[in-house]
């Protein structure tokens, strides 16, 4: 085996800074998944507790019910700080990889750790397999850092069809403008990793392509009928204190969903699903949407990102708002 050439000054200052920062990474990683046992063991002790403390109420003891608020208040209270040790947890985990791939490159061992792109080879293509353009140690493994099929297709499309000299000068431009940016970078590879497998497919366009559930109009009128009269039976059990035509409502308004069981499932399981990518395309949009462009080609590709004075991030937010109101109903 051949030995690794040295690295230029350029690439030793780079592997300087991605080893800094993936022991940074990895150090952090490290602590607070000891932080994340503390809790569990924490949290365990305090389920424990509470059951004993239901014992005596419940128990021959009777206990005053008082007894079960504390270890109930402490474990919803780590439970909600457990979710966030395991949040930054799993983000420094991002980053430790990100880093780790980035080492990778730089000492020349990245060959078989990246997507090799064999669904783009062409047999017939002039000199994509000449030139290694796809497979396991080619050029497009070791460049491409797309999260989603389109990124994928787009960074092929380039490798195999020339494009002009003036468009390679200026997407050199740009990546010359953001070589210095490796925060950005490093967010954008964190946020980009959090995408569902779902993401790899095609599914979010053809979500937003596909043809509206069709909901009979009689069904519509019914429901909205019966939301008033749930309300004004509500409003009634307050001020004649006759719980009797809630009641009522509500066997109706069971009734009602039962009826459209199957349609109400289909529906929403169509909403859901891409309910999460929805919400991390907004934070890579934003991120992108605030950074500074100089080179002619990142300003133009940012200002696609805009259009008639509004932001694609916004645009899809008011999206991502009526599927979080529809899941709440």
């Amino acid at each position: 085996m051949s030995e690794k050439s040295p690295l230029s000054p350029s690439s030793s200052q780079a592997h300087q800074i991605y080893s800094e920062r993936h022991a940074h990474a990895l150090a952090t990683s490290e602590a607070l998944n000891k932080r994340h046992l503390l809790i569990s063991y924490f949290r365990v002790s305090i389920f424990v507790l509470g059951a004993f403390f239901l014992w005596l109420i419940f128990g021959s003891v009777h206990a005053s019910g008082g007894w079960i608020i504390l270890p109930l208040s402490l474990f919803v209270v780590l439970a909600v700080f457990h979710n966030r040790v395991i949040s930054e947890r799993d983000r420094a985990k991002r980053v430790e990889r990100f880093y780790k791939k980035g080492l990778l490159r730089l000492e020349d061992m990245w060959a078989g750790s990246g997507v090799t792109g064999n669904r783009f080879v062409e047999a017939q293509h002039p000199f994509a397999i000449d030139l290694d353009l796809f497979g396991t140690g080619s050029l497009f493994e070791l460049l491409c850092s797309a999260r989603t099929p389109y990124g994928e297709e787009t960074l092929a499309g380039w490798l195999k069809k020339p494009a002009a000299a003036e468009v390679v000068r200026a997407r050199q431009e740009a990546v010359r403008e953001l070589t210095s940016r490796l925060d950005l970078r490093e967010e954008l590879a964190v946020l980009g990793e959090q995408l569902s497998p779902d993401s790899k497919t095609k599914f979010l366009s053809d979500w937003t392509s596909a043809p509206p559930e069709k909901i009979p109009k009689i069904v519509r009128i019914v429901g909205i009928v019966l939301s008033v009269l749930a309300l004004v039976s509500l409003i009634s059990w307050g001020i004649l204190q006759n719980p009797l035509p809630l009641y009522v409502m509500l066997v109706l308004g069971l009734g009602f969903q039962a009826t459209q069981f199957g349609m109400i499932t289909r529906v929403l399981s169509k909403v859901q699903k891409p309910a999460r990518t929805l919400s991390l395309m907004i934070r890579i949009l934003k991120r992108m949407e605030r950074e500074p462009a100089e080179s002619p080609y990142l300003k133009e590709v940012l200002g696609k990102l805009k259009k008639e004075g509004v932001s694609t991030s916004a645009r899809i937010s008011q999206l991502e708002n009526l599927l979080g109101w529809q899941n709440g109903l």
